[in-house]
């Protein structure tokens, strides 16, 4: 898994404008190999007014759904490669239209061969979820593009900061089971392979986890649980912190840490001398950073560490001597 991959919701752009540059490339190269010469970008523009015929920039622009400077760019394009003519309303001087030219006619019928193909081969490609795919794709259009409430939501998340200081630390209940694998399975699942642990502890925390001498515990905050963790027994003096997740949308407020701290006092609280854990220190290096500046260093791993997680899911084995921070 790549790094734009791993970003989550915060790549969602650069993901989109990836895919865009490889579809745009791509259909360059295909223009460039029949020979003609065309900028797939302007696609958009042009088979609107093969459609529509003649068009103001503005009219354009509210059936495209694009901003202005793009249909105003893309006018300039192809007015410049011969393929539209402008012409300016003779009522309102400020409002020009766009209108085929015969070289855009001309073009459009022997580009028409390569759409058709191109088409067939997006049906391919997308197969039987071609239709869940353009809901989705409408559905975030709409959530992004007509809602245009964006920058108002990260200013309001900005401005509330302070409420994510009250966090209020709750023990496990069999009615958080179900937040419990989901606040897990929202990193876990997009980065590794869940192993036999995993399953089992999902399936029954109170089972593999309580019962056997540990705990489960979540940070709530404004009522509702937005992180959780858990406490599992290696030996009679050592615990493991594990199965600790926050909610992306709320991540990078310090509840990581709040949990972190929980898990040491409850360990400390339980008789535990040492508590351990186990990670990544590539694919989750900021958690790596917090665990050392809480006290944890590090110590050898163990096989069992690997028949526990799986390859590639851990390579960093670190511990905190409760007898130790107490004692400072």
């Amino acid at each position: 898994m790549n790094h734009i991959s791993e970003l989550g919701r915060l790549s969602l752009g650069s993901r989109l404008k990836r895919l865009s540059d490889y579809l745009i490339t791509e259909v360059n190269a295909i223009y460039k190999a029949n020979g003609i010469n065309f900028e797939a970008s302007s696609f958009p523009l042009l088979s609107l007014l093969e459609k529509y015929g003649p068009q103001s920039l503005r009219d354009a622009e509210i059936k495209l759904g694009t901003s202005h400077s793009y249909i105003s760019q893309k006018a300039k394009y192809l007015q410049k490669s011969g393929l539209i003519e402008m012409t300016v309303d003779p009522n309102d001087a400020r409002s020009k239209y766009m209108t085929l030219s015969a070289q855009g006619i001309a073009l459009i019928e022997k580009m028409q061969p390569i759409w058709k193909s191109l088409d067939i081969a997006f049906a391919r490609l997308l197969g039987d979820q071609e239709r869940k795919i353009f809901q989705e794709l409408g559905n975030l259009e709409a959530a992004l593009l007509s809602s245009g409430n964006l920058r108002q939501d990260v200013a309001k998340e900005m401005s509330s900061l302070e409420s994510y200081d009250h966090i209020e630390i709750v023990d496990y209940t069999d009615d958080f089971r179900d937040k419990f694998c989901q606040l897990n399975l929202e990193w876990l699942e997009k980065s590794f392979i869940l192993q036999e642990f995993d399953h089992n502890v999902f399936s029954d925390p109170r089972k593999y986890i309580i019962d056997k001498g540990g705990a489960v515990f979540f940070a709530f905050m404004n009522g509702q649980a937005v992180g959780t963790a858990a406490l599992y027994p290696e030996d009679k003096t050592s615990f493991e912190l594990c199965k600790m997740g926050v909610d992306p949308r709320y991540r990078g407020h310090g509840i990581g840490r709040k949990m972190v701290e929980a898990g040491i006092e409850k360990a400390r609280w339980m008789g535990a001398e040492n508590l351990t854990l186990l990670t990544h220190s590539g694919k989750l290096a900021p958690a790596v950073r917090l665990y050392k500046k809480l006290g944890f260093t590090a110590i050898p791993m163990t096989d069992h560490d690997i028949e526990k997680y799986g390859q590639g899911r851990v390579n960093l084995r670190m511990t905190l001597s409760l007898k130790k921070a107490q004692a400072a």
